[in-house]
């Protein structure tokens, strides 16, 4: 994603402060500039933390909701009916909307990976897509492909984890959109009864095939691991966040290292948002993929509201804030715009985006005017900010 030069300078000099930077890095600016009218590091530092709990919570959420869907998915292959598989496929939605609320933290990883590196795995671990779809399941006329075909790789845990980018970004078998290829398939359309339990023939019981040979039986299984490994990725992430190795790390930065870090993974999203679609891997390297393909929820359908769900998860992020406290945005922008009147502004213009692509507007130039608007209010406080974030005395 696009980030501007000076931002990366910023970001160059916090991790400095911490793990060191590349000789090829830009060097850092000779002295820092004055803190910009009405600074208040303790001010500064109850936003930088409010956003951090922001975040937490939303990690919650998305944990809370993946146990559900993991809950719905063992209905679906108990059951093995309609009515079942559409209610799973209506929690993956509400569970991945939730996540992409949650991006502006995990984005942390893609502006700053040697600092948040865990965040860049996870990332890839809840997220990664594209997907290659025929290294799932089949496949347009692959009618035996994938690891759900292949007996020769076993269905477990291991196994799966093993299986995720085994030789290429897009051989993914974990996160949410390994899991929608799993319930919607290659047209939005697979059938119930890809889950059902299938009798064995003669002809697979001469050749020693066993019952959790067969593909609908190795299909639930993969599904319901999957399930269970994005609990699982979920709670452990949530537990670094709050109260592990990331919070630590987090409680370590100087509140205007923190404020550009924000900054950045605001404008990393909104920038891919304002851009026409370009496909990416969750660790953030571009790959080859058909303009159909390259669209986020492919197989699920309902991008908009993905993308709806992530403006109003930075909208909470920026805009949130706790009684007698200036709100994150107040922060992240130039002395001019820090009136009542300007803040409204650009809040106003993150929700009518938001409702825009939620009502599945596809006009895409007011959407474009509201992102423009807010990409320009963050650029605005950007050389102040980088600036300020010089000061690394606290870590």
């Amino acid at each position: 994603m696009l980030r501007s030069p000076l931002t990366a300078l910023s970001l160059c000099i916090l991790i400095t402060g911490i793990t060191g930077c590349d000789q090829r890095q830009a060097p850092q600016p000779e002295a820092s500039a004055p803190a910009p009218a009405g600074f208040s590091t303790a001010a500064v530092s109850s936003a930088s933390q409010n956003a951090w709990q922001l975040s937490r919570q939303q990690l919650q959420q998305t944990h809370e909701c993946a146990r559900l869907l993991q809950a719905s998915i063992q209905s679906l292959v108990a059951a093995a009916d309609e009515k079942s598989l559409e209610h799973a496929r209506g929690q993956w939605h509400q569970c991945h909307n939730l996540l992409m609320g949650a991006m502006p933290l995990l984005t942390l990883g893609a502006v700053s990976p040697e600092l948040w590196r865990p965040l860049r795995l996870a990332s890839n671990q809840l997220e990664a897509w594209p997907i290659e779809p025929g290294y799932l399941d089949y496949f347009d006329v692959y009618s035996h492909s994938g690891i759900v075909n292949d007996i020769a790789i076993p269905v477990n845990a291991q196994s799966l984890r093993q299986q995720h980018g085994l030789t290429s970004d897009t051989d993914v078998s974990l996160g949410m959109h390994a899991m929608a290829y799993m319930l919607w398939g290659e047209q939005g359309q697979r059938p119930a009864t890809d889950f059902a339990t299938q009798p064995l023939t003669e002809e697979q019981r001469l050749n020693g095939l066993q019952p959790v040979d067969l593909p609908n039986r190795r299909r639930a299984t993969v599904l319901q691991l999957q399930a269970t490994l994005l609990v699982d990725d979920l709670q452990q992430l949530l537990n670094r966040v709050e109260q592990g190795d990331l919070d630590s790390l987090y409680q370590k930065l100087p509140a205007m290292s923190s404020l550009a870090l924000w900054r950045e993974s605001v404008t990393d999203l909104l920038t891919a948002l304002s851009q026409p679609v370009q496909a990416t891997t969750a660790l953030s390297q571009p790959v080859q993929a058909s303009e159909e393909m390259q669209r986020h929820n492919h197989f699920a359908g309902h991008q908009e509201q993905a993308e709806a769900a992530l403006l109003k998860g930075i909208e909470r992020l920026l805009f949130s804030y706790d009684d007698g406290q200036q709100p994150l945005a107040y922060w992240l922008v130039d002395d001019e715009q820090r009136t009542a009147e300007q803040l409204t502004e650009l809040q106003q213009s993150l929700t009518q985006a938001s409702a825009r692509l939620q009502a599945g507007e596809t006009e895409q130039q007011a959407l474009q005017t509201s992102l423009q608007l807010l990409l320009a209010a963050l650029s605005s406080g950007l050389q102040a900010s980088d600036a300020q974030a010089t000061d690394l005395s606290g870590l």
